[in-house]
């Protein structure tokens, strides 16, 4: 699908930049957010694409997908980390943080991390993949259910949804008053900022919005959403996460999905055609591999490159150096095992003609 490569690419250097230097670039938070409702759009968009061609979901082949592409990278990455956390500890005298590896390694670090004052380590960024975890767990299921419904019912069930995760992350940080790293990391928290994805997806794979599309897919509307987000980040960082929590939130995740439409309608345009160029398209690609091992790569370089050192060659050295080691992870871990996703796709029936229209009309949305 074209542009949504380089959003990848530039969601993750945005949480890159932001652990080089946090000062500077105060945007890994928009980062990981990007992630979460361009995961949320993904997915949907294949599962609808499956049912279409198929008339059926298969969760057993969705799973068997979803762990060649997720576990083995990762857990790679977890042995290294451990590995070096094992060296780094025994240098210092310092306590091995084995709950923290082992709340990773189960996927539930998010919650580790919400209900312990978020510990740092090389494990600590794991927390949002445990997000995203818990929804691939829990969301294929569900859709196998609201895809019976019709176009119009499966949009408004999907929509109620988003408007109710928004109610219990208002409740807990309102009136519950749990932790501040709880609301950021906890899944009941963040899966709205999904959920808005699927929306999209379902919207768009619809072709209802053909028209809403066109009328988007112009650089001052594009311009007008990045004004309107920027400003949210604004308010974020002037009113901290009081707003965040209440109002950043619940109306980002929409901008953000309102870009991916933007940029999507208009991606044969020079002003967005950059997102498809094969460098945008490569770091997209190892996006994965660029957030698992970007904070773990920018904590070893930091001790070979002193901070004496002009921060704009210290800033290029430390970013090719995660992408680098996150080509190695893509290039032998990543990429053989994603051929061998290819075995379990749903085979194509016969398509039938009220098919082949539905994908003219997307490939015009398109």
């Amino acid at each position: 699908m074209p542009v949504l490569d380089g959003l990848r690419a530039l969601a993750a250097m945005a949480v890159v930049f932001y652990h080089f230097d946090e000062e500077r670039f105060p945007i890994g938070g928009t980062g990981v957010l990007t992630f979460f409702v361009l995961s949320g759009f993904l997915i949907t968009w294949l599962m609808c694409d499956e049912a279409e061609r198929t008339g059926t979901i298969s969760l057993r082949l969705f799973y068997a997908r979803r762990s060649l592409r997720i576990f083995p990278a990762f857990y790679v990455y977890w042995a290294a980390a451990l590995a070096l956390a094992f060296v780094l500890h025994v240098q210092k005298g310092r306590p091995m943080p084995w709950a923290q590896a082992t709340a990773s390694f189960f996927y539930v670090c998010n919650y580790y991390q919400g209900l312990n004052h978020y510990p740092s380590s090389g494990f600590s960024h794991t927390w949002s993949l445990g997000v995203e975890e818990q929804f691939y767990l829990l969301w294929p299921a569900a859709f196998c259910v609201i895809a019976r419904l019709s176009p119009r019912r499966r949009v408004e069930m999907i929509a109620a949804l988003v408007a109710l995760f928004i109610a219990v992350r208002l409740v807990l940080h309102l009136v519950v008053g749990v932790p501040e790293e709880y609301v950021y990391t906890a899944f009941e928290t963040r899966a709205d900022q999904l959920i808005v994805g699927c929306l999209l997806a379902v919207v768009l794979r619809s072709g209802a919005a053909a028209g809403i599309v066109r009328m988007l897919a112009t650089p001052a509307a594009t311009l007008a959403t990045l004004g309107v987000f920027a400003f949210s980040q604004y308010l974020t960082f002037k009113y901290g996460t009081g707003y965040r929590n209440v109002v950043g939130f619940s109306i980002e995740p929409a901008l953000v999905a309102t870009l991916i439409l933007q940029l999507f309608a208009a991606h044969t345009s020079p002003w967005v055609r950059w997102l498809d160029s094969r460098p945008m398209r490569f770091l997209g690609r190892a996006s994965y591999s660029i957030y698992l091992y970007q904070q773990l790569v920018l904590h070893i370089v930091s001790r070979f490159v002193p901070k004496t050192i002009p921060f704009l060659v210290r800033l290029p050295i430390s970013a090719g150096v995660v992408v680098l080691v996150a080509y190695a992870s893509y290039r032998f871990v990543e990429r053989p095992l994603n051929r061998m996703k290819a075995r379990f796709v749903a085979p194509t029936p016969k398509v039938s003609a009220r098919s082949n229209e539905r994908a003219g009309t997307l490939r015009e949305v398109a």
